[in-house]
């Protein structure tokens, strides 16, 4: 069918010579001006090859090398090369502009279909670094597109059709490296880095050309109307299931536009490619499908509008277990050669189909359920390890909730800054091992904690200074107890050697001294006294405050771990830098610890709590919405149709 809307109610009629002019005129100023920012761009791409070296291995890692040698060694040619392709890229760009200017926007997709994978990787990188470069000063780009709109007398003009958005200046900068160094594997490379810390200026660029619309009288009130418009926009924001009917099928469930059905699988298929928490391989096998379920999707619309389409499910099924896919495993690796079979199944079944015959669901139900029984197969090779881990992780979990209740313990006796050195070593290093094991059985042997408290409270009441005889008389009566106790219960935890000899000669030395009447301290002695107790106490309030700024910088991942649950999945940052897919099997019941697994390696690993939460808060762990990715994609899809 044909899309209704693609012509305007309004003949194209010609841009007069005057405003092309100007857009070529804006062309070479845009060249100008990128021109002089070539010296600092070539050292901060240089700088940042020389950087991303380090987390290569191989052959990547030779590339870069070279790619950075051959850039400080050859700069000017460098130069050269991107002076002559930002020309022939710009002023393509503004003839292009020009000569469509009055063109109705296209509503489609870019055509992807005949690209291999390889190109379309490279597309899909081109497109992630100009939506990103784009984005990094959106304000500038959209009033330089709404002012050329204005020029042209067009109001088909929007960032994606402006002459001057960021992909034309990567595309400039990608033929001239092109040039420069023939090797595929360093182009790839070098273009992951036109992040917007390293690439040209965009934004001074685009300031530069509105400033020069403007001083020619092209909306210089731009920004009040601009933001007037954003005011009044209605924020409410239809469901993706509402906006797809309406989009696919404008006069009706019956009335489905091919065109739009076309350009909404591209782009939702290009969202999941461009989606790197999907493993490569994975993706490979994802761009395989992408014209089956084209074909799917325009005689079957139920597969882009229900969840609970087979197709849909099992896509759902191949996406979430092929995230446990990994470069490092084998090719035959038993879950990959099962989604590669599933993949060219589905191919075999949708190329069967008969005319606009709507496929038997059954067949791809069928492949979900072998899918399914392939990941529980593992799931039961790993449950033997699984359980052995749990154990040691339940152990580990009450372990730590002991100490941290010893410690606060401790803590809530030495804070006060007068218990001396030695002895805050002593509870803090050994005497939290006994505490810790008085929290650990509380529940078996209730009358231990309450005893090793009362010992650490004689202890610091032992070496506080007493001028009084009958406390000092209190003391030699109560230390030999004290003692008996202190020493079986450091019989208990294995603390011997010299450490523990050194601890009681100190400690009787202070006794030795408590015993004795004091000595009147002068003035200055008491004062020094003094401002050696605050000193301390003004420690360990900065190390409580410390620990508990750390804490509520933690507090805010709360959420998402409360949400996290069997099978969920989370992608984690290796020390090299490599990211690696790992599914979560198990909780422990205080929710304290979390044990992972490498699908591809079979490796299990446990974290606690706050090791995950740190992970998060530094950006080494991020959860993967699995059973959203689709949807994201479609959602995504319809974002760059210009369907809000």
């Amino acid at each position: 069918m044909n899309d209704p809307t693609s012509s305007r109610a309004n003949p194209m009629h010609a841009v007069p010579a005057n405003r092309v002019a100007l857009l070529h005129a804006l062309a070479f100023a845009a060249l100008r001006l990128s021109v002089a920012q070539l010296d600092e761009f070539s050292v901060r791409l240089s700088n940042a090859l020389a950087a991303h070296t380090s987390v290569l291995e191989g052959n990547a890692a030779i590339a870069c090398r070279h790619a950075a040698v051959n850039l400080d060694a050859h700069r000017a040619t460098f130069h050269k090369f991107v002076a002559e392709c930002l020309q022939e890229s710009l002023l393509q760009a503004a003839q292009s502009t020009a000569d469509h200017g009055m063109a109705p926007v296209a509503s489609g997709a870019m055509d992807l279909s005949l690209l291999n994978f390889e190109a379309m990787e490279s597309r899909v990188l081109l497109d992630n670094l100009s939506q990103a470069l784009d984005a990094f000063h959106r304000d500038s780009l959209t009033a330089l597109s709404l002012r050329i709109a204005s020029w042209l007398d067009s109001d088909a003009i929007g960032i994606a059709q402006n002459p001057f958005r960021s992909e034309i200046f990567l595309c400039g900068v990608s033929a001239a490296w092109l040039k420069f160094d023939h090797g595929g594997e360093a182009h790839r490379i070098v273009m992951q880095q036109m992040r917007p810390e390293v690439f040209l200026s965009l934004d001074t660029i685009w300031q530069e050309l509105n400033d020069e619309l403007v001083s020619r009288g092209v909306l210089p009130d731009l920004e009040t109307t601009y933001r007037k418009r954003i005011v009044d926009i209605d924020m409410a924001t239809p469901s993706i299931d509402v906006r797809l009917r309406a989009w696919l099928a404008p006069e009706g469930v019956l009335n489905i536009i091919d065109a739009r059905v076309t350009a909404l699988m591209e782009r939702m298929c290009v969202h999941l490619l461009r989606n790197e928490a999907i493993p490569e391989r994975v993706r490979k096998l994802l761009f395989r499908m992408r014209d089956p379920l084209t074909r799917l999707a325009l005689v079957d619309t139920a597969f882009i509008l229900n969840e609970n389409h087979a197709v849909r499910r099992l896509l759902q099924e191949i996406m979430d277990a092929g995230l446990g896919d990994d470069a490092t495993a084998a090719p035959g690796h038993l879950l990959y050669r099962m989604l590669e079979s599933i993949v060219t199944r589905t191919e075999t079944a949708v190329a069967a189909l008969a005319g606009t015959a709507i496929p038997e669901q059954s067949t791809f139900e069928a492949l979900g359920k072998e899918l399914k029984a392939t990941v529980e197969q593992f799931h039961r090779r790993v449950q033997p390890k699984l359980a052995a881990q749990c154990e040691q992780a339940v152990r580990e979990e009450e372990q730590s909730h002991a100490h941290a209740l010893a410690r606060a313990d401790v803590f809530e006796r030495i804070e006060n800054g007068e218990v001396p050195a030695f002895l805050e070593d002593f509870l803090l290093g050994q005497w939290t091992r006994v505490l810790a094991f008085g929290h650990g059985a509380r529940n078996t042997k209730p009358d231990v904690l309450p005893m090793v408290l009362n010992v650490m409270d004689e202890l610091v009441w032992s070496v506080q200074p007493k001028s009084e005889l009958d406390a000092r008389k209190d003391l030699v009566s109560r230390l030999p107890n004290m003692l008996a106790m202190l020493n079986a219960w450091l019989n208990v935890i294995k603390w011997n050697g010299p450490e523990r000899d050194a601890f009681f000669t100190d400690l009787a030395e202070r006794h030795a001294g408590t015993m004795r009447a004091p000595i009147a301290s002068s003035p200055r002695q008491k004062l020094e006294l003094r401002m050696n107790t605050v000193q301390k106490a003004s420690e360990h309030q900065l190390t409580r405050r410390a620990r508990e700024q750390q804490q509520a910088a933690l507090v805010g991942f709360t959420p998402l771990l409360d949400r996290l649950g069997p099978k969920s999945w989370m992608e984690f940052v290796r020390n090299n830098g490599t990211r690696v897919n790992c599914r979560l099997l198990w909780i422990s019941p205080q929710r304290g610890r979390f044990i992972f697994v490498v699908p591809a390696t079979e490796v299990l690993f446990t974290l606690s709590d706050e090791a995950l939460a740190q992970a998060l808060h530094a950006n080494r762990a991020n959860a993967i919405a699995s059973n959203t990715l689709i949807g994201r994609a479609f959602d995504d899809a319809l974002q760059d149709l210009g369907i809000k």
